[in-house]
């Protein structure tokens, strides 16, 4: 099931959490994002989570997050590739540009409509 959740917060102030993507399995499913107690002035923004954001006692302004059952959206979840297919339909140009992410994850630059997660969607 690998660690307990993709990303927790407690007792956390003025975190940015932008542009993640995380595939939980169904061990521990529901542990995509947890914010927790003492957690507070949080923004998550722009995540693609299969699996869920739970919010456990903290607070956390959510803007243009996915997350849910999200198959087919991934390439190859199972050896750890997450860069998004075709089929991310919901993620691809859903994002609200961010100042502090304007590249994704293999440094390219994030469009005027940035996709939700760590990757720009690219037909090759």
């Amino acid at each position: 099931g690998g660690p307990d959740c993709g990303i927790e917060l407690w007792h956390a102030d003025r975190i940015k959490v932008l542009h993640n993507t995380i595939w939980r399995p169904e061990q521990n499913w529901n542990r995509g994002i947890r914010v927790g107690t003492g957690t507070a002035h949080t923004q998550l923004v722009n995540n693609l989570v299969h699996g869920e954001i739970r919010l456990e006692g903290g607070e956390a302004e959510m803007t243009n997050n996915l997350s849910g059952r999200l198959d087919e959206y991934f390439m190859d979840p199972k050896s750890g590739n997450l860069a998004p297919t075709r089929k991310a339909s919901g993620a691809i140009d859903r994002g609200v540009p961010e100042p502090e992410a304007t590249e994704d994850i293999s440094g390219r630059p994030r469009g005027g409509d940035p996709d939700l997660g760590a990757w720009e969607f690219r037909e090759d």
